[in-house]
Formats: C-alpha cells, sequence, structure tokens
C-alpha cells in the first residue's frame, strides 16, 4: 500500500503524422490532500459603475473625479459659472454646484 504522499511517474506519448512518435512528456503527479477554507464575509472590491445623466447644455467636460467617502468630486464647465467644483453621490438629485467661487 502507498502512502498519500508517494510520487507516482505516468508518461504519455505524443507523436504527429502518421508513423513514429516523436516525443514524450513525461507528468509526475503527487497526491496531497486538498482543504477547502471558508472565505471571509466582507467585501474587498465593488464595482459598480453609474451614469449620471448631466444637461449637455448647462454642464459640460466633467473631470478631475475625487471620491471621498459616498460622495465623488469633480469639476465641470457650467455655462453661468465657468469651471466649477460639483459633488454627486451617484445619483440625478444628488449631484449639485458645491460653491459659486
Amino acid at each position: 500500500m502507498r502512502s498519500s504522499t508517494s510520487k507516482r511517474r505516468r508518461s504519455f506519448w505524443f507523436w504527429f503524422g502518421k508513423s513514429k512518435p516523436s516525443g514524450r512528456i513525461e507528468k509526475r503527479l503527487s497526491h496531497r490532500r486538498l482543504v477547502q477554507e471558508p472565505l471571509e464575509s466582507r467585501m474587498l472590491l465593488s464595482v459598480s459603475p453609474t451614469r449620471i445623466a448631466l444637461d449637455s447644455a448647462v454642464v459640460a467636460d466633467p473631470r478631475d473625479f475625487v471620491q471621498i467617502g459616498d460622495v465623488c468630486y469633480f469639476t465641470a464647465q457650467d455655462s453661468s459659472h465657468g469651471r466649477e467644483l460639483w459633488v454627486t453621490d451617484g445619483t440625478q438629485d444628488g449631484t449639485q454646484l458645491v460653491k459659486d467661487i
């Protein structure tokens, strides 16, 4: 009887064409006991892009996005204020001008 840590040797032949084998591949198998470990129940990464419909007549060219907590700050060109700082929580109603500077 073999122990669970002993190694067995298996050989596989392969060939191309109609005649003799052209090479040999050796594959060594070791039998190890696999242990399934439970995963932690926490979220590591969440990627859920949200598209915010900005009225192009009012706000254009959003850039410089910075996320702090649950909100995202960015700059955008406003037709009446120029380039200003905006904030969004990911919803259309939660997107607004921070302050007219």
